[in-house]
Order: structure tokens, then C-alpha cells, then sequence
């Protein structure tokens, strides 16, 4: 059995105990851990019908080992388990499992278990951390790549609004375009990325205008009066074929007439549809319009039509 360990002040810190308690004369003995195993035998005379005596007790330094001890005993006393912690054994069957060397070493194999599940946990938390950094609150894989969308987006979005502003927009205009507020884009002035954006934007609007400044120049000495503009290879047989064209036709007023009442009959009926016109009103609009057709002079002949 191990001694009790030192605590960091000096002072022997008290022992666990696992205590063996029998339920009278029935055989039934109970198995547990507890820092004061009379006081503990006192709670559970309070719900037994049966006297209860304490068999025995051995110290651990700590409970974590005396739990570890206690959990080997009832994996090898499980064939006598009746109910609970209540085992159909005696004091001598306690006494021989508790030098069993699997036994004693119990508490060594729990420490090392729990050493390897904190490595394990403080490895995923690396890996955590290195993913997103040790600001990160993430804790599952559906929020990290929720983040990552989000970041994603708001990435785009701050590129668009850099484009915009950098080309002469104005804020709220450019803030409209891209779906955000004026506040944000104030925030997003202290984002050093966004920064960085917008640098990079306006040296490529930059660029733009002094790639477009020849054109420009071309532009205003060909407006020059008393100069005739320079045209392209092939533009004067197009400017020549555009001026043999033969004038546009021009339309048939008969024809626009009797496109106009079918547009307004169509009108009537649907108003007719939607409610808007009775039956009486619309066959009273009809015959207008027949009358109007029939007092209508009819078309002057002006002779065919010779096209070239």
C-alpha cells in the first residue's frame, strides 16, 4: 500500500478510504469510497432495514486512485453483483482481490489513461488553434466552416466596395452595391486587409487611366475644327452603302388604325376579365368602335409601291 503524499505546504493531506460495509446476517456486503467511512456507514443505516456494520477500510492518497481500486473490484466481483454496489461476498474474498497485482496496479493504469485522454484533448486543441488561431471560440467542424463562409463573403464584399470607391463612387453608392451599410464600410476603414484592398485598387484604376490617356488625346485632336476624322480601313464603303441605302418606309395609316382598335379591344376584354367592365358596358364600347370604323374615310390609293 502506498504512504500518504505530501501536499505543496508541508501538511499530510487526509486519506480516501474504501470501505467494506455488511448488511447483518444476509451476506450482502457494499463497496465504495469515502473520506469518512463511518460517517458514510451512518447515511446508509438511515435507508437499510438491516444492522450494518463496517468490515473494513484501506487509505489511498487520493480518491482518484481509491475509485480506480474500487472499479477493478466490482469488474472482477461482477458474477456477484445483486443490485448497485451490493456484492454476495466476504471480507476474505475483499482482502484476496486487493493483492491481486492487476489490483494494486489500478491506479497506476487510470493515471496513465488520464494522462492519455489530457494529451489527447490539449493535441485537438492544437490542432484547433493552429486552424483558426488562439482567438478562435470555434468548437465543432459545422461552426469552423460556417466561419469560414462568412469570411469568405466578407472578403468579396470588401473587394467590390475597394473597386467601387477607388473608381470615384461614394460611399453610400458603393455601400448599396455591395449589400452592406454605411457603418460597415466605416468599420471596415481599420481592417487592415480592406486597407490593403483599396490600395491595391486604386493603383490599378491608376493604371487604367494612363493606359486610356492616348485614346483620349487621339480623341480631342480629331474633335479639332477644320480636321475631318481619320476613319478605319473599309469605314468609307460602309458610310457609302449607308448613304445608297433607300429611305425608311413609312407606315400605313390604315394599317396603325386598325392595329390601335385591336389593341383597344384587347384592353376592353381585359378589363371585362378582371371585373372592371360589365357585359352591357362592353358591348356599348363595341359598337362605338364599329361606328368609328365605318364613318372612317377610306384609304387613298397612291399606286404600288416600288421597292429598290
Amino acid at each position: 500500500m502506498r504512504e500518504v503524499e505530501m501536499s505543496e505546504r508541508g501538511a499530510v493531506e487526509p486519506p480516501v478510504f474504501l470501505y467494506l460495509v455488511v448488511g447483518g446476517a444476509s451476506g450482502l456486503t457494499r463497496l465504495g469510497v469515502a473520506s469518512d467511512p463511518g460517517k458514510r456507514l451512518r447515511e446508509l443505516q438511515v435507508g437499510s432495514p438491516l444492522p450494518l456494520r463496517l468490515a473494513g477500510t484501506w487509505p489511498y492518497p487520493e480518491r482518484l486512485d481509491a475509485e480506480a481500486v474500487v472499479e477493478e473490484l466490482e469488474r472482477r466481483f461482477a458474477d456477484r453483483r445483486v443490485r448497485g454496489r451490493w456484492y454476495r461476498l466476504g471480507l476474505v474474498d475483499v482482502r484476496s482481490a486487493l493483492a491481486n497485482p492487476a489490483t494494486r496496479a489500478a491506479p497506476a493504469n487510470a493515471a496513465a489513461a488520464r494522462a492519455a485522454a489530457a494529451a489527447e484533448a490539449a493535441a485537438a486543441q492544437a490542432r484547433l488553434h493552429r486552424r483558426r488561431g488562439q482567438s478562435s471560440r470555434a468548437r465543432t467542424e459545422k461552426e469552423l466552416d460556417y466561419q469560414l463562409r462568412r469570411r469568405r463573403q466578407r472578403r468579396a464584399k470588401q473587394k467590390r466596395v475597394a473597386r467601387l470607391i477607388a473608381r470615384d463612387w461614394t460611399q453610400t453608392a458603393a455601400a448599396a452595391a455591395a449589400a452592406v451599410t454605411t457603418r460597415t464600410l466605416r468599420n471596415w476603414k481599420h481592417d487592415p486587409h480592406f486597407r490593403r484592398e483599396l490600395e491595391r485598387q486604386r493603383q490599378l484604376a491608376a493604371q487604367e487611366d494612363t493606359a486610356a490617356l492616348p485614346a483620349r488625346r487621339r480623341a480631342r485632336r480629331t474633335a479639332r475644327p477644320g480636321r475631318e476624322p481619320k476613319r478605319e480601313p473599309g469605314a468609307h464603303t460602309i458610310a457609302a452603302a449607308a448613304e445608297a441605302s433607300p429611305p425608311a418606309e413609312q407606315p400605313d395609316p390604315a394599317e396603325a388604325d386598325a392595329f390601335a382598335e385591336i389593341e383597344a379591344r384587347r384592353l376592353d376584354s381585359n378589363q371585362a376579365g378582371r371585373g372592371e367592365l360589365t357585359p352591357a358596358e362592353l358591348n356599348t364600347r363595341t359598337r362605338e368602335q364599329e361606328e368609328q370604323r365605318r364613318d372612317r374615310p377610306p384609304p387613298a390609293r397612291v399606286g404600288p409601291i416600288i421597292r429598290w
